[in-house]
């Protein structure tokens, strides 16, 4: 199931990684072996949805119960600020979506996550999967693992904004992640990058 739709991911053949958080093909394997064997029960625990361009998948203050998985579509993480929206995350097809420390503290989103794009996903809940993590516990790897690319993520970004100038923050886009050109706005775009419209028009005016 997702590691058919991980495999055969268009961002990792063309630039062998899976969009922003990068699938170890070590895990990816273990992922395969692990669904070949599954039983009925994990596969019937994930919800199979399909949802419009502009549909939340979560709101500001809302607290986070569910992990999503994007079959097809794109979807992206803003807040909501006195400068406007900021967008602080996108996800691509073959990711996980969720906010773990919402869910575990158990407090309010500070984020919305919206669709961008119509799409089709995978949805459960954190209780049923804690289920399943005590029936499997392998999936703990999984999670462990998972959680901790979306923490060198984070981390990363943080160290851009700190040690990167609005260019060498472009350039690395351009570089790592360039699909994100093509199926996101600019106006998304500077906001992910930290900077305005205007900024970011000139920094591709000099580096195009």
């Amino acid at each position: 199931m997702f590691s058919k739709v991980i495999e055969n991911c268009c961002f990792r053949e063309d630039y062998s990684n899976n969009s922003l958080r990068p699938f170890d093909n070590t895990l990816l394997k273990e992922l395969k072996a692990f669904e070949l064997t599954a039983k009925k029960d994990y596969f019937d625990a994930f919800i199979k949805i399909e949802m419009k361009k502009g549909d939340f998948l979560l709101k500001q203050g809302d607290v986070c119960n569910h992990i999503w998985f994007i079959e097809e579509g794109l979807a992206r993480q803003f807040l909501y600020s006195e400068k406007g929206e900021i967008t602080t995350d996108f996800y691509f097809k073959s990711e996980f979506i969720t906010l773990f420390s919402s869910y575990i503290l158990k407090i309010p989103s500070k984020v919305n996550i919206e669709l961008l794009k119509d799409s089709v996903l995978y949805s459960i809940k954190w209780e049923q999967f804690d289920e399943l993590k005590l029936k499997y516990p392998i999936l703990n790897k999984f999670e462990k693992i998972i959680t901790a690319s979306f923490c060198a993520t984070l981390s990363n970004r943080t160290m851009d904004y700190q040690v990167l100038t609005s260019t060498e923050r472009y350039l690395k886009l351009m570089k790592n992640h360039p699909y994100i050109l093509q199926y996101v706005s600019l106006n998304q775009i500077a906001s992910f990058l930290g900077v305005t419209k205007e900024t970011l028009s000139r920094v591709r005016n000099k580096v195009n």
